[in-house]
């Protein structure tokens, strides 16, 4: 059937404390904060697909792929299978829905990184994502953070233009169910907070980081 929604979606965290970007990371709450627009989202394909699953692809960077936060370089590691936002949305979520993980620390959307590499960037590594796990009921995309490293000269219009084409790329892609295209979730990361070693590679863009969730 056709869907009531509109094809694309976009959630705005406008306060740190939903979640706290290399500080204190709140996974739970970044997790049920989603529940209810993927919920809303998922309901009228769950109707026509009854005893199928949906399947929800979870595209991000360090917050997606779980990193624990470093008080210093070469510190910290990896959360718990259990402990990610995803997995926490799945959980929520029931068994009539399985999300799929591609996270990946340091990724842009759509941006070259000149000391990290092409590999960071996410438009080249998304359609593989998309025929990895196809077919896809919603592709939900959480990036932006690391667009605003210093050395990247962003701005905050750039930034959404480069979530904005995320978002495209995959409503013009037959990586949803019979050839179609999956619905999307365009999420803005909330603004940054604390900053410990990270604080020069990130100078000057606490504001422009606040302005990323308007654009």
């Amino acid at each position: 059937g056709q869907s009531n929604y509109p094809s694309s979606y976009r959630v705005r965290f406008s306060g740190a404390s939903q979640f706290w970007l290399f500080g204190q990371t709140n996974y739970a709450l970044t997790a049920l904060s989603l529940r209810p627009y993927v919920s809303m989202i998922t309901e009228v394909r769950m109707a026509d697909q009854a005893s199928a699953p949906l399947s929800v692809l979870a595209y991000g960077d360090s917050n997606t792929w779980g990193a624990v936060p470093q008080p210093w370089r070469g510190a910290g590691g990896r959360f718990g299978v259990t402990q990610r936002w995803p997995r926490i949305m799945q959980a929520a979520l029931g068994a009539g829905v399985n999300v799929f993980e591609e996270g990946l620390n340091g990724r842009t959307t759509c941006v070259d990184d000149p000391i990290e590499g092409e590999i960071r960037n996410g438009e080249r590594y998304l359609p593989v994502s998309l025929i990895t796990h196809m077919p896809l009921d919603l592709v939900i995309i959480m990036l932006g953070t690391n667009d605003l490293k210093a050395r990247l000269s962003m701005t905050a219009g750039d930034i959404a233009d480069g979530a904005g084409k995320l978002a495209d790329l995959v409503r013009r892609s037959t990586a949803g169910p019979e050839g179609l295209a999956p619905e999307v979730l365009l999420v803005s990361p909330a603004p940054l907070a604390k900053l410990t070693w990270l604080t020069e590679m990130f100078e000057g863009v606490s504001a422009k980081s606040h302005k990323f969730a308007a654009e």
